[in-house]
């Protein structure tokens, strides 16, 4: 369920900082504010707020109706043959009265502004990310709960591969082991990255069909979500003896690791 007081933080937000009217876009900082995650794809959703007079209400397609009943916050739906801009222009007419400054996140597709623009013409814009920022990092113990049992999770990931990584598996191989372990404490798996032998040595690589061989190191990169708050743990295996400059490589890493 969405967290009201969250809302009125941001509108006291926006009133410090003058800004009339906000548009809070799908993603992590709506999912903070909503408490649910509307993905609306190709059509405008938002959550749009006038710190004015604290109004606030979610903007979505008709189709996504049951999703914004279930967060119990007002909302307008419109239908695709008829667009977002005249309900939009008519909640902001209704409640915020002239706007001259919006606040929008960096994340917003240009499309966002350019609907904005269409349904009350001209206007200032500010970015609102430090605003949010500022508001996201403190947690409260829901929050670390969250997150915590996100990395739980990952460790559970993690003990698993430990556990059955031999040669012969391939790369997905590992990353399924890791994936359903995740999966079975609860949370969800994410990026789970598993970079064997040359491929080690490859941010970022994605799992392949390469077989894990001995003397291999194998770098395992693996986030979680749990509510939506992430975990992230990465941690390195060695298959048998590994190649000879590898420890000095090693701990050269995990010291400069451990000084910062």
């Amino acid at each position: 369920m969405p967290s009201v007081s969250r809302i009125w933080r941001l509108i006291d937000e926006l009133r410090r900082s003058q800004i009339e009217l906000a548009v809070i876009v799908p993603g992590p900082n709506f999912r903070y504010l909503v408490g649910s995650n509307i993905e609306t794809f190709e059509r405008f959703g938002a959550l749009i707020v006038c710190s004015g007079n604290g109004t606030y209400a979610l903007i979505l397609p008709r189709l996504d109706e049951g999703r914004a009943k279930a967060t119990g916050l007002p909302y307008i739906v419109y239908g695709d043959e008829e667009g977002p801009l005249s309900v939009i222009k008519t909640f902001i007419n209704d409640n915020c009265g002239a706007v001259g400054r919006v606040g929008f996140e960096g994340r917003a597709a240009l499309n966002y502004l350019w609907v904005i623009r269409g349904a009350i013409g001209e206007f200032s814009d500010y970015s609102i990310d430090g605003l949010l920022a500022s508001m996201r990092i403190s947690k409260d113990n829901n929050e670390l709960n969250n997150i915590e049992r996100a990395v739980r999770a990952i460790e559970d990931g993690i003990k698993a591969a430990r556990e059955s990584i031999r040669p012969g598996m391939t790369e997905l191989d590992v990353a399924k082991v890791i994936s359903d372990a995740i999966s079975n404490a609860g949370a969800e798996p994410r990026d789970v990255l598993v970079q064997s032998g040359p491929n080690s040595a490859i941010p970022h690589w994605m799992p392949s069909r390469r077989r894990i061989e001995v003397g291999d190191v194998v770098v395992i990169d693996v986030t979680a979500t749990y509510n939506d708050y992430y975990g992230d743990l990465t941690r390195t295996f060695v298959i048998g003896n590994p190649p000879g400059n590898f420890w000095h490589i090693y701990n050269l890493v995990r010291k400069a690791h451990d000084e910062l």
